[in-house]
């Protein structure tokens, strides 16, 4: 029987190990998720983002989520609904200690919450 318990015993250590390689590999991932990196100073500042700034984010934003827009008028919607979701992100990051988390800028960037919420 003792050599049961030290099997399991070892068993459970194996598990636990790869428990936290795969929660380690999820934590590592987690910046990746969000593509527009948190400045603070922004939120901290109360700054507000120029336009210059916000539409290389929205670009990049674009390249890495494969985006385009064909429709006339369709670019500019969609960078202003970007544009709207930053301005929450940054007020509510602003605040996120109270909060106890940090919102960032996702694949859902580019849509108004009317348009999320019907996704």
């Amino acid at each position: 029987m003792a050599g049961g318990s030290k099997a399991a015993a070892a068993v459970a250590v194996v598990l636990a190990f790869l428990l936290f390689v795969v929660a380690s590999s999820a934590a590592a991932a987690a910046p990746d998720m969000s593509i527009v990196s948190y400045n603070s100073a922004h939120a901290v500042c109360g700054l507000e983002r120029t336009e210059a700034e916000v539409r290389a984010m929205y670009d990049h934003w674009l390249a890495r989520h494969g985006r385009s827009y064909n429709a006339l008028g369709e670019y500019d919607r969609r960078f202003q609904a970007f544009w709207d979701n930053l301005r929450l992100v940054d007020a509510h990051n602003a605040d996120a200690d109270a909060h106890g988390f940090r919102l960032g800028m996702n694949r859902f960037a580019d849509l108004t919450n009317d348009e999320f919420r019907a996704v």
